[in-house]
């Protein structure tokens, strides 16, 4: 019996440290754009490597010449599972793929990266390595990705979970009710100055040796025109790739 159990228990670890293996031998950095030096490939792999293999969450970089211009939230989802990417029955982790044709990024988070990297976090993210990505600074568009997931996951262990610190309707109205109390300020301003004028029945009040006589004069612009341009609107998502695994992406332009 003592047999059968130290078997089955031999057995059991091997299974276990299979599943561990085979996540932890998956490439998490493939530079298919060739974007990145072999020095910046190198040392980032290993970033990716220890990142994963301390928090069991796999951090996943993937980048093309030209995906193909699928959807790129479901094509994420399945390169994800088709590559075996996971840690866990959940397949815990997170992708963050380019393609340079299109210009499209996208992060997609399974397993318990759905919280832990939720719309929020991962928006987040997008924020901090879009000017690097934009302008071709790749290695520290990479860089900031990764350590900004190993952040997360560790406030995640200590039980914190990513929050948007600012609701955008709400600064909106905020934004809105400062500018009518400044217009209410202005034109009532505006308005005193004007409380010791009288009707006249004439213009002679106004005219003196036959020349108009100006006793106050300032300019009031009324109207200002104001151009911005907005950067390319993120998307999110959540949806069911062709293996069953439950996903959730944001993606946009750069």
């Amino acid at each position: 019996m003592k047999k059968i159990i130290a078997v089955l228990s031999a057995l059991t670890l091997c299974f276990i440290l299979s599943i561990s293996v085979f996540a932890a031998d998956q490439p998490r950095l493939i530079d298919e754009a060739d974007l990145l030096t072999n020095s910046e490939e190198n040392a980032l792999l290993v970033k990716l490597d220890s990142i994963s293999q301390k928090y069991s969450f796999d951090v996943v970089i993937v980048t093309f010449e030209d995906y193909g211009g699928f959807d790129i939230d479901g094509f994420s989802g399945n390169y994800y599972d088709d590559h075996g990417y996971g840690f866990g029955t959940t397949n815990d982790g997170v992708i963050l793929i380019i393609s340079m044709a299109e210009r499209d990024w996208v992060i997609t988070s399974t397993g318990t990266g759905r919280d832990i990297l939720n719309d929020d976090a991962r928006s987040y993210i997008a924020d901090q390595f879009y000017n690097d990505l934009h302008n071709g600074n790749y290695s520290s568009a990479f860089n900031t990705y990764a350590d900004l997931c190993e952040k997360l996951l560790a406030d995640a262990q200590n039980g914190k979970y990513y929050k948007t610190p600012f609701n955008a309707g709400m600064s909106a109205i905020i934004g809105a009710v400062i500018g009518l109390i400044a217009a209410a300020i202005v034109t009532g301003k505006m308005k005193g100055e004007l409380k010791s004028v009288r009707m006249q029945s004439g213009a002679s009040v106004y005219i003196k040796d036959n020349s108009l006589n100006i006793t106050n004069s300032h300019d009031s612009f009324l109207y200002n025109t104001v151009t911005r341009v907005a950067r390319p609107k993120e998307n999110s998502s959540s949806r069911s790739s062709s293996s069953g695994s439950s996903h959730s992406s944001t993606h946009g332009k750069f």
